[in-house]
């Protein structure tokens, strides 16, 4: 049977075959009806084919596999230390831990304990603000190590409005040159910019602008391009837009090889790249489902060529268990059961890959260009201007959720009106779940009190013909974690009024086709309003009709539209309550 799979062949189709076929399945429309535009302005159609591919494919560049290197968040260097020792006999192949509010003078024992254990093991850490770690460490001694240890001035200090002492930056960074040579200091950092809501074509082209800013500094102080290329680790974050991410990390190999080669650079030395998985897409809500979207992520990493990889806990917590197990496990699941640790850029070869990478990194040149003739990243950040870029895009990503162009399961799609949240974790406000994770611990404060949020759903004419717009309209409101009581198929105005005297919810939707509407209404809305003047009624569709108060249909702004209904159950509540 193998064998037969194996010599099976298929017919050659054409484009324009194919064109017919899918036209065809669209009933009428046309094959441009596919098309979509990403946020990086980029046009995608539904089809590439070898025409598409680029006149020159970028040389693959040969890595070795992925290591796993997930951050691991402890409040002790004890604790720090039996964590890292547990992980690297799971299969951890990095130290790489997050030391905010960790004394710098527990770095040298804690590093003399863990080598220990992890002989083999790469540094991975990127939040050494002040280098204060390494400086205790290289005053106890330290030693030979290899990895990355450092952190970014630009992105993690000037970014967030921070002051850069360059002096002392670049005395740093000949210190950990001439303590740990196999260490690379010089990091860029990309992830506070893809917080803010950065698209890719933003990411890479800060990154090069990044890249030479640093060149230029070092070039200044006297290093040589042989020094300093191999001393470079850029760090992505990675979104839910697979192809676009995989097509960013492989841009960027050859972007910066152009930099470098532009500065002379024509050694073997190469930097590093690692990524981390998104936090700007994760959920307090229906957290599973962030293992889902950290799988992909770590999947696009690996398929990008990246040396690290970073999978955040799925649940956002430091020290859940489960959330660390699966941050080891996801890595290792890519790269030593789908065996993508034994391929050389996967994605060589695919039309698609291979247009989108030329593409992406085309743009990107074009938007460096721009940053450099305007004066570089430094101005760029200190103008103002990129944070207004940056807000725009991330803008953008939030009203295309909230008007269901784009979808986070279990957060604004499929949501369960049961999952529960304490309050509300703003750990990252630029985080676009957060608006919704808002309107969820409202709703459960509003339970609290005794006052559930119940909508009633009347349904209107056959139950095969309302269903549609039934099951539509319960989504929507479990998104804001409203419940949903749905009548039995009313055929009479009768029915509809004994539905509404038997529940008396504040809150109604009726739900049907044109014609039921035309049908029952203004009639049916009338008499609603009569039983109880205080009863809020809204129609599914875009749909207006005397009587009712709104609608609720696809497209719409749905975090204004529940804001309004959660203030139905909310009247009467005192401020302390609200909050």
């Amino acid at each position: 049977m193998l064998r037969e799979m194996k010599e099976q062949e298929f017919e050659a189709r054409t484009v324009e075959e194919w064109k017919t076929a899918a036209e065809s399945a669209l009933k009428g429309k046309s094959i441009d009806s596919l098309r979509t535009a990403t946020y990086e302005g980029i046009p995608l159609k539904p089809l590439y084919t070898k025409d598409d591919l680029p006149i020159r494919l970028p040389a693959s560049s040969k890595r070795g596999s992925a290591k796993v290197a997930p951050r691991i968040r402890r409040n002790t260097w004890e604790g720090l230390f039996k964590a890292m020792e547990a992980a690297l006999e799971k299969g951890q192949e990095c130290i790489s831990f997050r030391g905010d509010g960790l004394d710098p003078v527990g770095f040298p024992p804690f590093m003399k304990k863990i080598l220990t254990k992890g002989r083999n093991a790469d540094a991975f850490f990127l939040t050494d603000r002040d280098f204060s770690f390494i400086h205790a460490w290289k005053t106890d001694g330290g030693g030979a190590f290899s990895g990355v240890f450092g952190w970014d001035p630009v992105s993690q200090g000037l970014f967030s409005g921070e002051e850069w002492d360059v002096p002392a930056w670049i005395r740093n960074i000949k210190d950990i040159h001439d303590f740990a040579p196999a260490l690379k200091p010089i990091i860029i950092d990309l992830s506070p910019y893809h917080r803010q809501g950065a698209h890719a074509v933003q990411e890479l082209a800060l990154a090069l602008s990044e890249g030479v800013a640093y060149l230029d500094i070092l070039l200044n102080e006297g290093w040589t391009m042989d020094k300093m290329a191999g001393k470079f680790h850029v760090h992505f974050a990675v979104g839910s837009q697979f192809f676009m991410e995989v097509a960013k990390m492989r841009a960027f190999s050859s972007l910066w090889k152009t930099v470098m080669e532009t500065y002379g650079d024509d050694s073997t030395q190469r930097g590093s790249m690692s990524a981390e998985t998104s936090p700007l897409n994760k959920s307090r809500l229906d957290p599973y489902v962030n293992m889902l979207r950290s799988g992909g992520e770590a999947f696009a990493s690996t398929l990008g060529g990246v040396d690290y990889i970073d999978v955040q806990p799925f649940d956002g917590r430091g020290e859940s268990a489960l959330g660390e197990r699966m941050a080891r496990n996801i890595p290792m699941i890519i790269g030593e059961e789908a065996h993508l640790n034994k391929v050389i850029d996967p994605g060589a070869g695919s039309y698609y890959i291979e247009w989108l990478t030329e593409e992406v990194g085309r743009r990107a040149w074009k938007e460096f260009v721009r940053i450099q003739e305007s004066g570089g990243i430094i101005p760029y950040i200190e103008s103002g201007a990129l944070g207004r870029d940056l807000e725009a895009v991330h803008a953008e990503r939030l009203y295309d959720l909230s008007s269901g162009k784009s979808t986070l399961i279990g957060t604004n799609a499929y949501a369960n009106p049961e999952d529960t949240l304490t309050a509300v974790e703003d750990d990252l406000p630029e985080r676009l779940a957060l608006p919704y994770e808002r309107l969820r611990v409202r709703a459960q404060r509003i339970a609290e009190r005794g006052a559930k949020p119940i909508a009633g759903i009347i349904g209107l004419g056959e139950w095969k013909d309302y269903k549609a717009r039934a099951d539509f309209t319960k989504g929507f409101l479990a998104v804001g974690g409203i419940y949903a009581k749905e009548s039995s198929p009313c055929r009479s105005k009768s029915e509809i009024l004994r539905f509404i005297e038997e529940t008396r919810y504040s809150y109604y939707v009726l739900c049907g086709t044109d014609e039921e509407y035309d049908r029952f209404l203004p009639d049916a809305s009338e008499s609603i309003i009569g039983i109880d003047p205080g009863i809020t009624l809204d129609i599914a569709g875009s749909r207006n009709a005397p009587g009712i108060n709104g609608s609720i249909h696809l497209r719409m702004d749905a975090l204004e539209k529940l804001d309004r209904l959660l203030s139905i159950w909310e009247e009467g509540m005192n401020d302390d309550e609200q909050a």
